[in-house]
């Protein structure tokens, strides 16, 4: 088996930030880095909340890391710099957030 090279998915720890994991998103892509949210809990989809409303409330963990997870772009032919950027700017949000 062979890794598809495409997402990297960080988990932030809630409580850490100022602010919250869409605002981190934002900021991201603000500083020109394709961060975005992939997974979420199947009980927030519409299709699944339809079919049991109540079921978010058997759910509470995956509630709540779908809450502080998103993904950080990631590509076969990324390159050092590439990496680098992805870093800098990472670093860069999540340090002006952080409490």
């Amino acid at each position: 088996l062979r890794h598809g090279l495409h997402l990297f998915v960080v988990i932030l720890t809630p409580g850490v930030f100022k602010a919250d994991r869409d605002n981190i998103v934002t900021a991201l892509r603000g500083e020109n880095i394709g961060a975005a949210v992939h997974y979420t809990s199947l009980t927030k989809e519409p299709f699944y909340a339809a079919l049991d409303p109540d079921a978010s409330k058997t759910t509470p963990i995956a509630n709540a890391v779908s809450e502080v997870i998103f993904s950080l772009p990631l590509r076969p032919d990324f390159t050092s710099k590439d990496e680098g950027d992805v870093l800098e700017a990472v670093h860069k949000v999540l340090k002006y957030y952080r409490r």
